[in-house]
């Protein structure tokens, strides 16, 4: 990503909320940053971009497949399969049973990659891979939308589409956010 990108990205995601600064606690850890990926629905334009991103991520990746978890990855797993035309293959229920939670079209040797939001907390859980692999699903690569401080860590390739440091170091540098709040952000990492 160019510099002007993350920084034409950065203000887009002030903007419109879907980045904010402050104190957040979720799950007993605290941050000075939260990404609300639940409200990329009603952005269009930004959804429509983490798509293309998340494309872009995988022209570099012989996969025929996409796969991603119930919530907020989905939105963006669904962006990236309009643009780049792969199919993709998402966790609809909680049944226990691969074969019914898993939505769409695959059957056996489908090499796939994985769209997930939080890299930190996602990668930790393990029981989606094994139901893909389950059904047939190669999971070879993964795209996140951001990581929450951790580096993410897995025997597949990680891609990250949003680096919460760089984003805030633009804003600082734009004068959007004190540096002194860009400083807070790189220290939850």
């Amino acid at each position: 990503m160019t510099s002007q990108t993350t920084d034409q990205l950065a203000l887009s995601l002030l903007q419109t909320g879907l980045l904010q600064f402050g104190h957040f606690v979720e799950a007993n850890t605290e941050r000075s940053w939260k990404l609300n990926t639940a409200l990329l629905p009603s952005y269009p334009d930004m959804l429509w971009q983490l798509g293309q991103m998340g494309q872009q991520h995988i022209s570099n990746m012989a996969i025929d497949r996409l796969l991603s978890r119930k919530g907020d990855a989905q939105h963006v797993a669904q962006a990236t399969s309009f643009a780049s035309r792969v199919p993709l293959v998402y966790h609809g229920r909680d049944t226990g049973n691969p074969v019914l939670d898993l939505v769409g079209a695959y059957d056996v040797g489908h090499p796939t990659c994985l769209i997930i939001d939080d890299a930190a907390t996602s990668l930790a859980d393990e029981s989606l891979l094994a139901e893909a692999s389950g059904v047939g699903l190669d999971v070879v690569a993964i795209i996140a939308i951001y990581t929450t401080g951790l580096s993410p860590s897995s025997d597949k390739p990680v891609h990250l589409l949003l680096d919460i440091p760089a984003i805030a170091r633009a804003l600082a540098t734009s004068g959007y956010i004190p540096a002194r709040l860009a400083d807070l952000v790189q220290s939850d990492f």
